[in-house]
């Protein structure tokens, strides 16, 4: 359990490895972490976090993260081996992502439902040696509606991309479209499907 009322800062410079569950209350700030090498970080729907909002504004001074940079990703952004879970409508990750968090050492990310296409994108151009991407889909129409950047990228040609869904609707083949907006080709693309109907 973590307070209510601020974000506890956590600095652990030597940590390699890490994984934070499911948790109460407001998530920690996470201080650099130059040694991580694997994180996983779960937040579920006990993780009550003050960005929890629809207009997703986060200049809102009477938000208890306005005065923080990047609270979570920005401590991890040294990871080989990321996982980043978290329930749809939490918008922590994608508050962090408005900060650009470099991710130069990062082959392997594992996320889920939710990220929006600008997210997909902004992972995408920030992780320049991403091997492996495994998009775990539960919800896609999460994804319908989302726009990407329009700025030019092109992922490395050794990006292997693993999409876990229910079945192939519209959210999926907007992700095969952004996917395929930064040049990951269809080759580079494995869909498993849960749903045969």
């Amino acid at each position: 359990m973590f307070s209510d009322e601020i974000h506890i800062d956590i600095a652990a410079p030597r940590l390699i490895s890490l994984e934070l569950g499911n948790f109460l209350n407001l998530s920690p700030s996470f201080e650099e972490m130059p040694l991580l090498e694997k994180a996983s970080i779960l937040l579920g729907d006990e993780c009550c976090n003050v960005c929890k909002s629809d207009e997703e504004d986060f200049s809102d001074l009477t938000c208890g993260c306005a005065n923080k940079k990047c609270l979570l990703l920005n401590g991890l952004s040294n990871a080989v081996d990321l996982k980043l879970i978290a329930a749809p409508d939490l918008l922590i990750f994608k508050r962090d992502l408005e900060w650009r968090p470099k991710f130069d050492k990062l082959k392997t990310l594992v996320l889920n439902d939710w990220f929006t296409a600008i997210d997909l994108v902004c992972i995408l151009q920030h992780s320049p040696n991403l091997e492996k991407l495994t998009l775990k889909i539960d919800f896609p129409e999460n994804f319908l509606g989302a726009t990407g950047s329009r700025q030019s990228f092109v992922c490395p040609p050794h990006l292997v991309v693993n999409i876990k869904c229910r079945k192939v609707d519209n959210g999926v083949r907007k992700i095969l479209e952004v996917l395929s907006t930064c040049g990951i080709l269809p080759e580079q693309i494995s869909i498993k499907c849960r749903d045969r109907t």
